[in-house]
């Protein structure tokens, strides 16, 4: 049960979050690095990072969102505080992250490749779609910060398909998108499922 409590440092793990059109606006600065940066970011290694898919303008997310909503009978018009975008960020534990950064970034990009099954995987548990995927790696550590829209294919919100079970099923999919490329990486443990465990 004491190993329940804590994180696995040996696992990928994933977050994700509800953003309004102001959060989000910020995380997409943030994961752009757009404007002034935070002092943990290293500005000598900024070159490094990698956009691999530019997370969409709110404007553009939106749109994505009431044609998504479109399709079920809604008699009222989409709030303008209502959720824009789930965001979430892909991170490793201490020996996790040592097994990531021994994966090949030449001749092909083997790092990019597990990041981007890994965002994929999560956008197809939650039925959605991946609008965006940076990679950082001018922090303590690499990660990845992901995009999805708000609402799924079938035009329900994720804020209310996206249960305390399925973010304990999000751990699974990611594990298994990151095992393809490093066998020995492992299941990461939600917050929800450590606190379970009586993590404080």
């Amino acid at each position: 049960m004491e190993e329940q409590r804590r994180s696995n440092p040996k696992a990928a793990q994933v977050r994700i979050e509800s953003r309004s059109a102001g959060s989000y606006t910020g995380q997409r600065k943030h994961d752009l690095r757009i404007g002034a940066q935070p002092a943990y970011v290293d500005a000598d290694r900024m070159a490094d990072n990698e956009t691999v898919i530019e997370p969409p303008r709110p404007g553009a997310l939106r749109e994505i969102n009431e044609v998504r909503r479109s399709q079920r009978d809604t008699k009222r018009a989409m709030k303008s505080n209502a959720s824009l975008a789930f965001v979430g960020i892909l991170t490793f534990g201490t020996e996790a992250q040592a097994i990531f950064e021994a994966l090949p970034r030449e001749p092909h990009d083997v790092q990019r490749e597990a990041f981007e099954d890994a965002a994929r995987a999560v956008a197809e548990r939650l039925n959605t779609t991946l609008v965006g995927l940076v990679i950082h790696r001018d922090e303590t550590a690499p990660h990845a910060h992901f995009t999805l829209p708000a609402y799924d294919l079938d035009g329900q919100p994720l804020t209310k398909t996206v249960k305390r079970s399925t973010l304990s099923d999000l751990q699974d999919v990611v594990a298994a998108a990151f095992q393809k490329h490093a066998p020995q990486i492992e299941r990461g443990r939600s917050v929800a499922e450590r606190l379970q465990a009586g993590a404080v």
